[in-house]
This record gives structure tokens, C-alpha cells and sequence, in this order.
């Protein structure tokens, strides 16, 4: 019983540490981006996606946290673009879309030590994808004053960058998930996975008989 507090502890720490390197990455993404038209293409809705798949429905704050951060001045969307004008500007729907679209590609996360299927991180990936393109489609009717028809023309040049997105994100979770299946507590920390062994030490290990 006194060790409970120190495996709490240790279990938050774990916990703001992923949100925050998620958040890092999503931002790095944004950095990677191809100025094409209004909404230019970038590989944050890459990380967003994988972040989901990684973390589950934690990765809400990670994408929260990346938003909130660029909203209040930190150069961390497309182009180093920051501030409230975020808001105001054709990217608006996307980026307050993308807490949401996270927490739908986490729906695709399996429980336990399982591989999640190919399949259904395609799925979820394309879910999220769409919920991203709604946002956007209602952010650029409000900010640009287009119609949806107009929107959705629009949205149509992101499908062939972002399917590909979906798919390498599917084949990157995979991976990692394999991968840290095998590595113990390390890729419990990576993936964001509870590690019930690892926290509660050999006493635990040893009932396993």
C-alpha cells in the first residue's frame, strides 16, 4: 500500500510527458508543409493521426495542447503561423478540429499487449480524416465566405496526400507496436500502453507462477 502514491506519480509523469512529446511532434509536422493554395499541406494531420493510434483517447490533449499553444502565440502551425488571427484565417475548422479528430483515430488503439488490425486503423484513420475535413469545410464557408461545394472541391486535393498519410501512419503504429511488444517497459512509455508489471515491480512478476 505504500507504494501506490510513487506508481501514481510515475504514472502521470508518464502520462504529461507523451501528451507533451505528441504535441512536439504535431508541431514539427506543421513545419513540413507544401504552400498549395489556402490550406496548405502539412504532415501535422500525419502526426495527429499516429498520435491517436499511439495513445488512444489521450491523444485529445496532446492535440489540445498543440492547438492551445499556437492560439496563444507560439509558432507552432503551418508557416509559424500563431495567435488568435488563427482563428479569423482559412485554417481555422482544421485546427479546432483536430482535438476531436485525435480522440476518433484513438478509437482504432487496441487494448493490451494485441497488434491493432491494418484494417482498423484504416478505418478510424479515415474517420478522423473526415471529421478534419468537415472542420474545415465549415471554417472556410465562416472565414472565406465560399460555398460547401466550393469546400469540398477544395478538400478533394488533400485525399491522395492524406490516404497516403493514413496508410503509412497504419504501417508506423504497427510497427512500433510490434516492435515494443517485445521491449518491456520501454515500449509500454513509447506507446503510451499501461504496464502493470513494470509498475508494480517483481512481486508482481512473480504471481504469474
Amino acid at each position: 500500500m505504500t507504494r501506490a502514491p510513487s506508481i501514481i506519480s510515475l504514472q502521470k509523469i508518464k502520462d504529461i510527458s507523451l501528451i507533451a512529446l505528441w504535441g512536439a511532434l504535431m508541431a514539427a509536422g506543421a513545419w513540413i508543409a507544401l504552400p498549395i493554395g489556402p490550406v496548405p499541406i502539412s504532415l501535422q494531420t500525419f502526426f495527429i493521426i499516429l498520435a491517436g493510434f499511439s495513445l488512444g483517447a489521450k491523444a485529445f490533449f496532446a492535440a489540445a495542447l498543440y492547438v492551445l499553444a499556437g492560439i496563444l502565440g507560439l509558432p507552432v502551425f503551418v508557416g509559424g503561423m500563431a495567435g488568435p488571427a488563427v482563428l479569423l484565417g482559412p485554417t481555422c475548422g482544421f485546427v479546432l478540429a483536430f482535438p476531436f479528430a485525435a480522440i476518433v483515430a484513438g478509437l482504432a488503439k487496441s487494448k493490451g499487449p494485441k497488434v491493432s488490425s491494418a484494417g482498423r486503423l484504416v478505418l478510424f484513420g479515415i474517420l478522423a480524416t473526415l471529421f478534419i475535413y468537415l472542420g474545415g469545410a465549415i471554417g472556410m464557408k465562416i472565414n472565406l465566405g465560399i460555398t460547401y461545394k466550393a469546400s469540398v472541391l477544395m478538400l478533394l486535393t488533400f485525399v491522395p496526400g492524406d490516404s497516403l498519410k493514413i496508410l503509412v501512419a497504419t504501417l508506423v503504429a504497427r510497427s512500433l507496436e510490434r516492435h515494443f511488444s517485445q521491449s518491456g517497459q520501454v515500449g509500454t512509455v513509447l506507446l503510451g500502453k499501461d504496464s502493470k508489471s513494470s509498475l508494480d515491480g517483481p512481486d508482481s512478476a512473480g504471481g504469474q507462477g
